[in-house]
């Protein structure tokens, strides 16, 4: 099985792909990759 991905993303990532993924102005599939790496990876934010 491989590694589970380790994403680091800071304060401003986390909330771009937050608001992406809410919008309503956005398309399905992008809405869905905004909110994948919440979902299926190990998530760290840094400041």
């Amino acid at each position: 099985m491989p590694a589970a991905l380790r994403i680091q993303l800071t304060k401003e990532e986390d909330k771009s792909l937050q608001e992406l993924s809410l919008a309503d102005n956005v398309p399905r599939r992008v809405k869905q990759r905004a909110s994948l790496p919440k979902g299926g990876a190990s998530l760290t934010h840094y400041d």
